[in-house]
């Protein structure tokens, strides 16, 4: 049984979830509802900095559930592209290439690594959420959470071989009818050389950031699947 602190997380958490579907789906197909949305941005400079022309931003996103409709409504200030995970399901592939295809001008898979590689270098700005588990290939693990979490080193890695900034963004759902966005650069240098070291800053800003809200972010992508050891976890198995 779940005490009651918990319980109403799971209902909030639940909530929030299918809201966030619900302002996925109006994103993508009616663009025509966003602009009624309130956007708070904080920091913006660094996005539109005009001493930077010819240096690519990777913009590291966080899965919260205010995703797409954020994506959408940042479009409206600065222009960027979007590295994705394509889906299996072809309708849904469809569907989110068409939603975000009214926002950015590259919507990218995240396979296509040699044309984010040549945006960046162009200059553009290229968001790109690294916080999913893909397993232990080209992953180490970093504390999220007090877990190892398989944490994909390939910020550092695009932001070594294009020279690109990194700035990382966070969003949240506010009152009563608006979103707050949030950028900052890393507290402290990125790259520094060592996967591992870079993972545990990346993990350490977006758990912060979580916290926040933590009922806003997208647990559903089930962050702490794979072990250290090369196994799964049984975190999400069924309990009957």
């Amino acid at each position: 049984m779940l005490d009651d602190a918990l319980a109403q997380r799971v209902k909030d958490v639940t909530f929030s979830t299918i809201l966030g579907l619900l302002e996925t789906l109006t994103a993508w197909v009616r663009p025509d509802r966003v602009d009624g949305n309130k956007l708070t941005i904080e920091g913006l400079e660094l996005l539109t900095d005009p001493r930077r022309p010819d240096q690519g931003v990777l913009l590291v996103g966080m899965h919260f559930a205010t995703l797409d409709m954020i994506g959408a409504l940042l479009g409206q200030y600065v222009d960027f592209d979007v590295m994705y995970k394509p889906s299996r399901q072809p309708f849904v592939e469809a569907l989110m290439r068409y939603g975000r295809g009214h926002y950015f001008d590259g919507v990218i898979p995240q396979n296509n690594v040699r044309e984010v590689i040549k945006r960046l270098k162009a200059g553009r700005i290229v968001w790109y959420a690294p916080d999913q588990d893909y397993g232990a290939k080209q992953s180490v693990f970093a504390p999220f959470f007090g877990i190892p979490a398989a944490t994909i080193t390939a910020t550092s890695r695009l932001a070594t071989m294009t020279g690109a900034k990194i700035v990382f963004m966070s969003h949240f759902r506010q009152a009563p009818d608006g979103y707050f966005l949030n950028l900052q650069p890393p507290p402290e240098a990125l790259p520094t050389g060592s996967d591992l070291k870079d993972a545990e800053i990346m993990n350490r800003i977006i758990e912060s950031e979580v916290r926040k809200a933590p009922d806003e972010y997208w647990w559903v992508h089930r962050r702490f699947k794979s072990a250290p050891e090369g196994g799964r976890r049984d975190l999400y198995a069924s309990k009957h």
